[in-house]
């Protein structure tokens, strides 16, 4: 076939021939557009479908939304005083997006409402939530119990107005699948008890967001604390911001083959990173499992107890992590010493390529049922490329930035890790940018200015 003509509309015209010649089933599946408002013509009497006469409410969305459709959501302030339960499942290709009209930034506020789960994602697959401040929920604020759902660029915080123990954002099983759920690009910050609780999910993707100042653990990942459903697998938290949390900045309990690689984790009020044994459903006698995780290129620094203690989980391998000055708080256990680095586990361990500065005055750098010195630890074949009491540089560790100095002694002495996926940094610089890998999560890039990271606000 010649085409002579090449005018707009006859442009038009063919690619409107070629979608019906090479895609004629595409052609019956585009879902509906749905907008939801907060001007004087919003009304859930409307259809939904016309810009200017919107549904009121995101309940109304919830209910009527179906595979493939989109549901735009305008400015204001949304008090929901019912359960947003998203009636309908999508599928793949063809999620039910309900998502921030473009430039808008509508607020879901559950400040007059007592329903335990402001949004609801219950046994529902292949929904996405993007673009919402969340706010003031009586209890949790989103709850997701299915699989291959998406939670992005969402804004949630202030949550569990009734004091309990209560998330930012809950992933769970119960009777959904649980699993290749996607939590990227969110704030979630000052909720009750965890930023995020993922219970008995496996392959969760959890990055690109920020953590901070929650009553529990940023994040929080686990089994089923009530019986015991088995070891889940593939939950990776990689590239997010983890601070000023009560307890611990990452909580994990009976997971494997995770990855945990590229998050600043700084300032929390008990350890940095935890593997944790222990609590209900326990796997055996002693606890202890085969994590088989690897925790790569983090920045740990300044948590109030270890920087990273592996409990009761083997086979884990440590490299190319930067830990500064962890464990200042009082030691616990008490009398237990202080330790960057605290093993209760060694077995098919590997560790290597690290970066340590110990906090002044502590009683070792590293823990394995006593405190031990660099030598001592060197002995059991850890950290034999290690790098001790250096100097960390960091851009300006008064104010948290921890990007390096051109004089930091963690530029190029990492590992290569490209084998092992990790390609770029917390700020989205290629790895490596000089003779080798840098240590910590971020990158020195000589070549470039430093700007702040993409994710980045102001903490109020």
């Amino acid at each position: 076939m010649i085409i002579r003509d090449i005018s707009p509309k006859s442009t038009v015209n063919i690619l409107l021939f070629m979608m019906l010649v090479f895609f004629p089933v595409a052609s019956t599946c585009w879902g509906t557009v749905y907008y939801v408002g907060s001007t004087s013509s919003a009304n859930d009497s409307n259809t939904g479908m016309e810009e200017d006469k919107p549904w009121r409410t995101i309940s109304k969305a919830a209910n009527e939304a179906n595979a493939g459709d989109i549901v735009y959501v305008k400015n204001g302030v949304y008090y929901e005083t019912s359960e947003v339960r998203v009636k309908n499942s999508g599928r793949k290709g063809f999620p039910i997006a309900f998502q921030a009209y473009p430039n808008h930034f509508p607020v879901i506020d559950g400040s007059k409402s007592t329903v335990s789960k402001l949004i609801h994602i219950r046994g529902k697959d292949y929904i996405t939530l993007g673009g919402f401040e969340i706010r003031n929920a009586y209890k949790y604020a989103v709850w997701v119990d299915g699989s291959n759902n998406i939670i992005r660029d969402c804004k949630i915080h202030n949550n569990g107005r009734d004091g309990g123990h209560r998330n930012g954002v809950t992933l769970k099983a119960e009777v959904g699948g649980g699993s290749h759920n996607t939590i990227t690009r969110n704030e979630v910050y000052s909720n009750a008890w965890n930023g995020l609780s993922v219970e008995s999910c496996n392959y969760t993707t959890i990055s690109y967001n920020m953590f901070y100042d929650n009553g529990h653990q940023g994040v929080n990942i686990f089994p089923s604390t009530s019986t015991f459903t088995g070891i889940e697998d593939g939950n990776n938290i990689t590239l997010n911001r983890i601070s000023h949390n009560r307890e611990s900045g990452i909580y994990t309990r009976y997971q494997r083959n995770n990855e945990i690689s590229n998050n600043l984790v700084y300032g929390n009020g008990q350890w940095g990173i935890f593997f944790a044994g222990g609590g209900s459903g326990n796997p055996g006698k002693g606890n202890v499992y085969q994590a088989n995780t690897k925790v790569y290129n983090n920045t740990i620094v300044n948590n109030n107890y270890d920087g990273l203690y592996i409990h009761t989980g083997s086979h884990v391998i440590v490299k190319n992590n930067l830990f500064y000055q962890n464990n200042h708080a009082p030691a616990w256990p008490e009398g237990d010493g202080k330790a960057n680095l605290r093993m209760g586990n060694i077995n098919g361990c590997v560790i290597d390529h690290n970066f340590y500065i110990a906090y002044p005055n502590t009683t070792g750098p590293f823990y394995f049922n006593k405190n031990m010195a660099l030598a001592e630890w060197q002995a059991r074949g850890f950290d034999i490329d290690g790098i001790f009491e250096r100097t960390a540089s960091f851009t300006d560790l008064k104010n948290d930035v921890y990007t390096l100095s051109s004089d930091s002694d963690a530029i190029d002495k990492g590992v290569d890790l490209l084998s092992e996926g990790i390609k770029q940094d917390i700020n989205g610089v290629s790895r490596p940018q000089g003779l080798g890998f840098d240590i910590g999560a971020c990158e020195f890039s000589r070549d470039r200015a430093l700007s702040p990271p993409r994710n980045l606000r102001v903490r109020q």
